[in-house]
């Protein structure tokens, strides 16, 4: 059974390996901890919120009765292992639970709340309800039946004001930007463009529209050329955008507000959609 277990750790580890290389070819670090995005004081360092806050999370994505049902079955297939050995395989459903680690640590550290962190627990509810409703062997269908409408009664696969698709949208500001993206079109002088890849990523990827490139950029994953940028923008780059109003601002917002040098030597020159574009002098 070792063997066996030894066999299906190869997929993980292999994915993980994956992992790290990509994240060291992008950034020159093997895992990226912090730098890409604003910290949020609502759940940093509070376990207790940070735990409510992802059970809400999956409420909002299955409903209660999903959770409800997710919350008795784990227990009933740790107790059904734990008496009967030959039962030791319904743990497997349980681990996929394990899935909540991510959402857990990112949320204490700090990092914004998303709903989508929350989807990998639906797989494991729904394995470990499933493996729980079995062990009623011929009564399972009475069960499984019922609560199977009952769930999708209160979250619907086809909602279209479903949280996935709502968070999805967070940022609707292309029209504004526009006025923005006619500046660079306008003066663009071929200098880099200071900005942070954890809030403007997506316009980076609006702006290739126009000819701008990722390496036109200096952004987190530059590494040591971010952070000394950080201590001086207009030393470093000829351009700077700023996400202003998303969630708050992004980290070059926080800067602006906490420090009035930090733009020294650079001018707004244009905003649109939340975004404030600054250029060297």
């Amino acid at each position: 059974m070792i063997h066996e277990a030894a066999r299906l750790t190869v997929y993980p580890i292999a994915t993980v390996i994956f992992f790290l290389g990509m994240s060291f070819a992008c950034t020159g670090e093997w895992f990226v901890t912090g730098g890409f995005y604003v910290p949020d004081p609502k759940l940093q360092g509070q376990a207790p919120a940070v735990y409510q806050a992802i059970r809400d999370g999956l409420i909002d994505l299955a409903g209660s009765r999903f959770v409800t049902a997710m919350t008795w079955a784990i227990p009933i297939l740790a107790i059904a292992a734990l008496l009967k050995r030959n039962w030791s395989g319904l743990l497997m459903p349980i681990a996929l639970a394990a899935s909540i680690a991510l959402p857990f640590y990112a949320f204490f550290s700090g990092h914004p709340f998303r709903i989508r962190y929350e989807v990998p627990l639906i797989l494991a509810g729904a394995a470990c309800i499933g493996a729980a409703v079995s062990l009623l062997r011929f009564a399972a269908p009475l069960v499984a039946i019922p609560l199977l409408f009952g769930v999708i009664l209160q979250a619907s696969p086809f909602d279209p004001d479903a949280p996935m698709i709502v968070e999805a949208q967070l940022d609707k500001n292309v029209a504004g930007r526009r006025a923005v993206t006619a500046c660079l079109q306008r003066d663009y002088d071929g200098t880099t463009i200071m900005a942070s890849m954890g809030s403007l990523a997506h316009y980076m990827q609006e702006l290739s529209h126009e000819g701008l490139q990722i390496a036109d950029f200096i952004h987190e994953g530059n590494g040591a050329i971010w952070d000394l940028a950080l201590t001086a923008p207009a030393t470093h780059a000829g351009w700077m955008l700023i996400e202003e109003q998303s969630e708050g601002g992004d980290v070059l917002a926080r800067r602006v507000h906490e420090d009035a040098a930090f733009t020294r030597g650079m001018e707004r020159v244009c905003s649109g959609g939340g975004v404030a574009l600054y250029r060297t002098r």
